[in-house]
Formats: structure tokens, sequence, C-alpha cells
């Protein structure tokens, strides 16, 4: 039978057009901050290590002092020098406000450069807590006691199902001392301003690095640390998930699965990210930074959603990989990629 559409106008239990599309519109646009806000019903029972920040990310690099200095050159980030268990100096610098943190640790033992481990911030960080989550998903963690000032700092380090090392802490980590590791004898060291302004940062928007099985990772990341669907990232015939610590803003996640096992890179997100703004700051603070390019295409023939004017890429001292985007991005659609695709 077919259906006569109401007039424009129409009261009662009919619509007008009009009302419909600011309906259809409304339900768009507050969907997917429903179903974040509301876990299905098929998430796990058992206990978790709910994971409520991407507290830090830790980079073995050839020269500490040199890569510090580059990053208070390029991001004006604040520094702090300290030294491991075995007294080899660290630099700890700081992203936006904090607590969240670079680490720099020198490389070792004839390795490369490259990503050491992501570290993860709880709330109300415990060891008894922790334990029992793992010990419901028979994994196994490694408790590191690390003394500063006569302190000890307990630290949990697990490997996900790719061997990838990740830190759990509390949310207010940083890499002190005192029982939650947020207690520094000095302060932080502000780098002094050069002829050229810094390109400030907010937040570490996500890390992106590859698996041998994206299906097992993704779960893992899910079931252990309650990670949300925050979008999708879609490559040709390989649609990844987003999965988010923050939902708003800053934006911060992780996308696993893609490409070769390991991480490729990881982003720091700004303020109100404009591409060529970005790109003229980097250039006249000496920092070339890599053509614009369209690697992420739009998905099942659809048009393209995705600019190439949405991140920008540059390669720290020792070439590891970094990219800027805007504090809200996440691999969605839009001109700068900070609308969920979900």
């Amino acid at each position: 039978m077919a259906c006569t559409e109401p007039s424009e106008g129409t009261v009662g239990r009919w619509m007008s057009r009009r009302e419909f599309g600011m309906l259809v519109g409304t339900a768009a646009v507050a969907a997917p901050a429903r179903l974040r806000a509301q876990p299905p019903a098929s998430r796990p029972t058992r206990p978790l290590i709910k994971a409520q920040t991407f507290n830090h990310l830790a980079m073995a690099v050839t020269d500490v002092q040199r890569t510090a200095d580059w990053y208070q050159k390029v991001f004006g980030m604040p520094v702090r020098f300290g030294e491991d268990a075995s007294g080899t100096r660290i630099a700890t610098l700081r992203v936006g406000d904090g607590p969240e943190f670079l680490e720099l640790i020198p490389v070792s033992g004839g390795a490369k450069p490259g990503f050491a481990h992501l570290g993860f911030g709880v709330l109300n960080f415990n060891r008894a807590a922790a334990d029992q989550a793992l010990a419901a998903r028979s994994l196994k963690g490694e408790w590191r006691t690390r003394t500063i000032s006569g302190t000890g700092v307990a630290e949990l380090f697990i490997r996900d199902p790719d061997d990838l090392h990740i830190q759990i802490q509390d949310t207010r980590y940083t890499a002190g001392g005192g029982a939650l590791g947020d207690q520094w004898a000095q302060g932080w060291t502000v780098p002094a301003q050069g002829s050229v302004p810094s390109l400030g940062v907010r937040c570490v928007n996500h890390a992106t690095f590859g698996s041998a099985s994206k299906e097992r990772v993704e779960r893992f990341y899910i079931e252990l640390f309650d990670l949300r669907l925050l979008s999708w990232d879609y490559r040709p015939s390989e649609p990844s998930k987003i999965l988010g610590f923050v939902s708003d803003s800053p934006r911060s996640f992780i996308a696993p699965g893609q490409g070769r096992v390991g991480i490729s890179h990881y982003c720091l997100g700004v303020d109100s990210f404009d591409r060529g703004r970005v790109v003229k700051r980097l250039t006249d603070l000496g920092v070339p930074v890599r053509p614009a390019g369209d690697d992420r295409k739009a998905c099942c023939g659809a048009g393209i959603v995705y600019s190439a004017g949405e991140t920008a890429f540059l390669a720290d001292p020792d070439g590891i990989s970094v990219q800027i985007t805007d504090a809200n991005y996440c691999a969605g659609t839009g001109p700068i990629g900070v609308i969920p695709a979900i």
C-alpha cells in the first residue's frame, strides 16, 4: 500500500518534513554520545583495569639530552631530568598542562631507537584490584618497584597479544617519587623562548600500532581496559577500531591493528588545528614536514570523507614518526577528522 506524506504543518501524530529533518539531524549527532555512555549488554562483567587516560609514551633514543632539547624547541615542553633504577639519565617532558608526559630513555644493548612502551592511567590505582583483573583472564603482569628518595613506586607492566609493553599506574603518575610516582624534588625546566615561538601541544592524541591479529588485539584492549569504540578508521578492505580513553575534548585513543606489528607513530594534539599554520611554524623552526598525503581513503565506494589537510607528519632526531593534528581528532570525518565515523 502506498504511503501518503503529510503536508507541511500537519499536527497530531504526524510531523512536518522540516520537523522530521531536525529530529533525524539531532539523533545523528546525539546517538554516538549515547551509545558511548551506555555500555552494551555484551560487555564483560569480569573485573577491569579501567584505563582513564593516555598517561604517557616512552621512547628509546640515542641521545636523551639532544632529543629533549628538540622537543623543547619544537613544542615548548617543560622537562625534568632524573635517573632510572640503574642510574641512567632519563628525561620526562610534560605534555600540555600534564600530568601526561613523554619519557625519553637511552637505547641499550645495540638496539635501535624507537618506542619502548605505552602508559595508561587508572583512577585509584592499586595492586590488589589490578592482580584480580589479570587473574580473571589468566594474564600475567610484571610488577617493578622503582625507588626514588627512599620511597618505592610500584609499577605494573603488561604485554599485549603482540608483545607490546604497557605500563599501568595512577592517572596522577609523572614518573616521579611517592607512592603514585607524582612527587618531584625539583620543578619543571621551561625552555627559553627563541626567535620563533614553539608549537604548543595540548595532549597525546593517539598511538597507532600494527598487530598479527587485529580482532584479537582489539578484544584485549576492550575487555581488559574497558576502552570504548570512539570511531572507525577505514583502510582499504580493513576498517580498524579507534578505541578511546576520552570521547570529548581533548580526545585520546589508540588505533590498534593497522599495518606491520609494532608502533608506527604517535600523535600530539593542538587546539584549532590548521595545517598551513602548523607547517609554517615547523618550517620556521627548521623542522621538515612530510608533504600532505591522502592515505586515509573513503570506504565502501563512498565519496572522499578524509582530508589530506587533517594532519602533519614530522620526524624527531632519531627518525621516530610524530603526527600533529587537532586535539579533538578521532580519525573520523570532516575537514580535520573530528567527527566520529560511527
